[in-house]
């Protein structure tokens, strides 16, 4: 853990290039063998969806929240808040998609990641360091098999 790998931008390749592919993958599965933290680059259209699709599906991956991040997913969106219970006036609390990987050692893939605001890095990098803030100033434990995937 602790380093932050980056699969560059040598994704534009024939979709007939297995050679390619097959690499890409052996060296996004390494990656994420040592790694909390992945960024997938390349240029629009260049098949990073592609490869983050075909690595789960060759992978032992089967808990994955996947995330379409635009300029307007909140923080609140992101680590969860407070909904209306089924009892008239109270609360309770319910984990957003980073809060539920975070606790549940799910792998959370963030595509679009270039468009978040600049205080989503920070909560993504307080993850990584097993130091999220989950309710207020509540740290909660980092599970061992928490993962997260980005796309740029």
């Amino acid at each position: 853990a602790g380093q932050n790998p980056l699969i560059s931008d040598q994704m534009e390749h024939e979709p007939s290039d297995v050679d390619s592919l097959t690499k890409q993958l052996n060296l996004l599965g390494k990656n994420l063998e040592c790694s909390t933290f992945c960024i997938i680059t390349g240029t629009e259209f260049s098949g990073k969806t592609a490869l983050l699709d075909a690595h789960l599906s060759r992978s032992k991956v089967t808990k994955f929240i996947r995330l379409y991040v635009t300029k307007s997913l909140d923080l609140k969106t992101l680590v969860g808040t407070y909904v209306c219970s089924e009892r008239l006036g109270e609360f309770e609390w319910k984990d957003g998609p980073l809060a539920a990987a975070y606790k549940q050692g799910y792998l959370l893939i963030l595509e679009n990641l270039e468009s978040a605001k600049d205080e989503f890095y920070q909560m993504i990098n307080n993850s990584i360091e097993g130091a999220l803030e989950i309710r207020g100033s509540k740290k909660s434990p980092k599970h061992p098999n928490f993962k997260i995937i980005g796309t740029w």
